[in-house]
């Protein structure tokens, strides 16, 4: 059964339309702070009060006349037939509102860690950086692919920005234009890096076992214990920091959501794991990324475990490869890389691997089989 409801998400009020557990939800282009605000509607003594309620009702109406359109056709309201129909009969003064006002708008209407927005607010900043370098007053009528690629070439040779930054920021402006301009296709607005054949760099099971046998003290025995726990059970290091691990005892299994609470990893307790999780009351170490990083690299330059690796990166549109030290790459991805990799290469079946790292399909896995593409080969022989 289609409903349409008025909700708001912030201090920014939409209109939902829903039908068949799918909806979708358009901006009214009113802003009401919770005080003001009774479930569904403005209170009276909300500021501008009048103006704010034909907003709300603009839409809302819209909406409805769409779907009554709809079903006079005799077709069944899906929220794709709806929403066209909406678009088709007004996109209702939104691509007349000043861009900028937009961007407010649309980081309003976030709902999103901190963290989320402070990157997003970059990005916004960015392309208001472009703007001003490039003179452009920007109006989505004139936005095209050339303008877009100007956008790009100033990140690429302006700012000097690596690929997987600057799909970060096209990323987010495809997502903001999306928002502001529903009627007007920019699905050309995407940025592909070159594909980089990368191997995934881990360590083997010999220098696990010299850092696990190793004498240590200090912080690089904690940094050592950190590192020997993500590398034995494929914790991220995120995850290992949340302090809110499960121990199913009687199978000796972890359990715990993942930070974007997505799916459940599920990764074993092997001995190793287990000593660490005693020496330090349950819990792993607690250190930050950053120290641990810099820890990590001082620990195996301390070892001597120095062995060549091969590394790639794109920079202003260019494969870089450079071989460095292991101590000179190492950090906390290499520990979770070094669990899956050990785990394929001994001949475990990738879907137990995926069930105890949280990994959501094969294709995240491309990497790992690739490194151990005779562990693969064998599976599909066999």
């Amino acid at each position: 059964m289609p409903s349409i409801k008025v909700r708001k998400f912030g201090n920014s009020v939409y209109v939902i339309y829903s039908h068949k557990h799918k909806f979708f939800k358009l901006f009214t282009g009113a802003n009401v702070e919770d005080q003001y605000w009774n479930i569904c509607t403005p209170i009276k003594t909300c500021p501008d009060y009048d103006n704010i309620t034909l907003l709300i009702n603009n839409v809302e109406s819209s909406v409805l006349n769409a779907l009554v359109r709809i079903r006079n056709l005799g077709i069944d309201p899906t929220i794709e037939f709806v929403k066209a129909e909406y678009l088709a009969q007004k996109a209702p003064g939104k691509t007349e509102q000043p861009f900028w006002i937009l961007c407010d708008e649309y980081l309003n209407a976030l709902t999103c860690q901190e963290s989320t927005k402070r990157s997003i607010i970059m990005s916004r900043n960015i392309f208001m950086s472009f703007c001003d370098w490039s003179a452009y007053n920007f109006d989505i009528k004139t936005f095209d692919r050339q303008l877009f690629g100007r956008f790009v070439q100033y990140l690429l040779f302006y700012k000097h920005m690596e690929d997987s930054t600057i799909k970060r920021h096209v990323k987010w402006l495809r997502s903001f234009l999306k928002y502001a301009y529903p009627g007007i296709n920019t699905s050309w607005v995407t940025y592909s890096p070159i594909p980089v054949m990368e191997e995934v760099i881990s360590i083997t099971e010999g220098e696990l076992r010299q850092l696990i046998d190793t004498d240590l003290g200090g912080y690089f025995e904690t940094t050592r214990d950190l590192f020997v726990f993500l590398a034995t059970t494929g914790t991220r290091f995120h995850d290992s920091q949340l302090s809110q691990l499960t121990l199913i005892s009687e199978k000796d299994i972890l359990s715990f959501s993942k930070h974007n609470m997505v799916t459940l990893n599920f990764p074993p307790l092997y001995e190793a794991s287990r000593r660490v999780l005693m020496k330090y009351d349950g819990i792993p170490p607690q250190i930050s990324k950053q120290k641990f990083n810099f820890y990590i690299k001082e620990l195996f330059e301390e070892l001597e475990l120095n062995r060549p690796v091969t590394t790639q990166i794109i920079k202003n549109g260019t494969i870089v490869e450079s071989i460095l030290p292991l101590s000179a790459v190492i950090n906390s991805q290499i520990a979770r890389n070094t669990f899956i990799s050990l785990c394929l290469r001994k001949g475990m079946p990738v879907q137990h691997v995926m069930i105890m790292t949280g990994h959501n399909d094969y294709k995240s896995l491309e990497p790992y089989l690739r490194k151990n593409r005779e562990h693969l080969r064998t599976n599909i022989e066999g």
